[in-house]
This record gives C-alpha cells, sequence and structure tokens, in this order.
C-alpha cells in the first residue's frame, strides 16, 4: 500500500528536523567541547517534550538554523568572557591576601568558585583565608566558625583533589594548632610525605602531632628524620633542639 502524501511529509520533516538536531551537537561540541553533551542531552529532551504530538514545522526549523548562526558566537564569547572573569576573581583574591584583607578575598573566591566549582585551588585558598580570619575573632563562637568554615574548604579542595599538598599540610596545621585533633593531622601529613619524602615542613607537623599526642617516640623518630635529610643546617638545628626538649620531658634532663 503506498504512503499518503500527508504521511511522506511527516516523514521528511522528521528527518529534516533531526538533521537539525545533529547540527547543534556538532555546532556546540566544536565550540565548547564535549562538556556540552550533557546540556544538549537535555536540550533534546526539552525539545522533543514541547514538540510532543506535534509535527514540527518549516518555519521552527528555519528559526532553529537563524538562531544557531546568530547566537553561535555570542556563546563563545560569553563562555570567554565567563572563564576572564573568574581568572581576575581569582588574581584579586591573591592581591587582596598579599594585603592581608582575608574578608574581602573570600569574598572574591566565592565568586570564583561559583564559575570554577571543581578547583581545589579555589577552595584550598578559601581555607587559608577562613583561617586567618578566625584568628581576628575575639569572639570565641565567631573564631570557631571560622575555624569550622576552613576545615570545609580545605576537605572540598581534598574531595577534588586527595593529592592535592597545599591542602593536605593547611588542614593538618589546623587539626595541630587551632583544632585541637592532632590525630587527624597524622594520616594527611603521611599521605603528603609518601608524595613529598623530603618535606621537611610536613616532617616537622608530623613530628609535632605525635608530642600532641603523647606519643614522644616517635615524635623522637620524626626529628631523627629531619636531622638525616634536611639540606638546611637550620632546621638541622631546630630539629636537634625539638629532640632534646621532648627527651627531656621523657628522661627528666
Amino acid at each position: 500500500m503506498k504512503k499518503s502524501r500527508m504521511e511522506k511529509n511527516g516523514f521528511i520533516l522528521k528527518v529534516v528536523a533531526g538533521s537539525v538536531f545533529i547540527l547543534l551537537f556538532t555546532l556546540l561540541l566544536s565550540s565548547c567541547g564535549g562538556r556540552y553533551t550533557y546540556y544538549f542531552d537535555n536540550l533534546l529532551k526539552l525539545t522533543r517534550s514541547v514538540y510532543k504530538g506535534q509535527k514540527p514545522s518549516k518555519k521552527s526549523i528555519e528559526d532553529l538554523k537563524k538562531g544557531i548562526k546568530k547566537y553561535k558566537k555570542e556563546v563563545e564569547r560569553t563562555v570567554k568572557a565567563s572563564e576572564q572573569l573568574g581568572i581576575y576573581y581569582k588574581m584579586l583574591a591573591v592581591k587582596y591576601m598579599d594585603l592581608k584583607m582575608y574578608g574581602e578575598a573570600a569574598k572574591s573566591l566565592e565568586k570564583a568558585i561559583e564559575i570554577y566549582p571543581e578547583n581545589p585551588i579555589l577552595f584550598y585558598l578559601t581555607g587559608v583565608c577562613c583561617g586567618y580570619m578566625a584568628k581576628a575573632q575575639e569572639d570565641p563562637d565567631n573564631r570557631s566558625h571560622y575555624l569550622n568554615l576552613s576545615e570545609k574548604y580545605y576537605k572540598h579542595a581534598l574531595s577534588i583533589d586527595p593529592s592535592y599538598s597545599d591542602a593536605l599540610y593547611g588542614l593538618s596545621v589546623l587539626y595541630v594548632f587551632e583544632l585541637n585533633k592532632p590525630e587527624s593531622a597524622v594520616s594527611l601529613l603521611k599521605s603528603l610525605l609518601v608524595k613529598e619524602k623530603e618535606n621537611t615542613d610536613a616532617m616537622f607537623l608530623l613530628a609535632r602531632a605525635y608530642y600532641e599526642m603523647s606519643q614522644y617516640e616517635r615524635a623522637i623518630e620524626m626529628y631523627n628524620r629531619i636531622e638525616k635529610s634536611a639540606g638546611s643546617k637550620i632546621k638541622k638545628e631546630e630539629a636537634e633542639r625539638n629532640k632534646k626538649k621532648v627527651e627531656a620531658e621523657i628522661y627528666g634532663k
């Protein structure tokens, strides 16, 4: 049985509409990369729901073609501008930090995070700012608030990049010196020293964590390690002094 003219026209319209969707998909990928696949899929579902039970008209197809041509460059400009804006917010935050204006730095970093929500450096820097802001608080509740924020941001940075050295060290400092949780710092510092075996700052901090936990022998072992591996004479001497203090507490010397 031959197909009616209406069925043939409907089939042709479906083919044309499908071609337009493929064209839109290709343009999005070529202009902005594969990261837009997710958004295209949702756009496709939305468009299908709009046309459910309807036949796309030639006018709607032509409108789509015109829209693609008109706004493709505008989309590219908008994306590029957003990327640059995120970079500028980060630069502004670093400048504020240089001036010790940590509150303003944190605000700029929050805006940068809105643009780059998966950048661990931004979360790390915000953690640093909150840590400094905690020190400026006279009210214990406010101080606790900023310390908790600092911990949250450091943890978020590590959730994105578990091997991020600065975040591992920063969170460890927070645990040892501010939150009185030296036991929480030990695993972080061990992970850091697996990656950076000669990181003497991490060794000193781990020795301090052991000391705060009354694990004096382990603290002494760490200071011995620093004395053997440190390239700096100053750090060797500091390790020796710290070791003698610990030994004095153990043996009463």
